[in-house]
């Protein structure tokens, strides 16, 4: 699609009422955070909300989450959307390294980010069946203890939003064994 059609669908989604705006990172490696701020650029900030997955591209650093990385990915992020704070900060996974050597520095850095403003809100992907699929696979690990890792860095990182991947588009989803909600319901309760 050609970018400048690009943004008009995005200031007509606006304009028909559409507010939150969801991108990562590795979306186009930028090139889609930047449509985004093109549109942003024509809108009140106010109108809208930005939310912002990181974790997934690590380029050349040891992790995603190291503090470097992570204000890295922050601070383009913010550049390519043409904005001075996201609403809402969203940990594309949670491989923290082995043993988790990067759990504390990122949770210093995300602290840092929310200090200075630049992150209103925090947000995890939760324990659905398609994350805990993934993460199975490439742990070798199961489903149960998938949702006990959610829950662990859950109760660390406490954050203020939780994401699920859902699309109305995509064939209806089957059935599940009820774990994910039942993991849900307890970090609720």
């Amino acid at each position: 699609m050609d970018d400048d059609r690009a943004v008009d669908a995005l200031l007509r989604a606006h304009g028909l009422g559409g507010t939150v705006y969801d991108t990562s990172d590795i979306y186009g490696l930028g090139h889609s955070q930047r449509l985004l701020g093109r549109m942003l650029a024509q809108v009140p900030r106010e109108s809208v909300r930005i939310t912002c997955k990181v974790g997934a591209f690590k380029g050349t650093g040891v992790n995603a989450y190291s503090s470097l990385n992570l204000h890295g990915q922050v601070e383009q992020s913010m550049e390519n959307l043409r904005v001075d704070y996201l609403d809402v900060l969203t940990l594309h996974h949670t491989d923290f390294g082995p043993r988790d050597r990067y759990l504390e520095e990122a949770l210093e850095t995300l602290q840092a980010l929310r200090d200075l403003g630049s992150v209103k809100a925090i947000g995890m992907q939760g324990p659905t069946r398609l994350v805990t699929d993934q993460a199975a696979s490439a742990s070798c690990v199961s489903n149960r203890e998938s949702a006990a890792r959610f829950a662990f860095l859950f109760q660390r990182i406490r954050p203020e939003v939780i994401c699920t991947p859902f699309n109305p588009l995509s064939r209806e989803l089957e059935a599940v064994d009820g774990e994910e909600d039942e993991v849900l319901r307890s970090l609720a309760g």
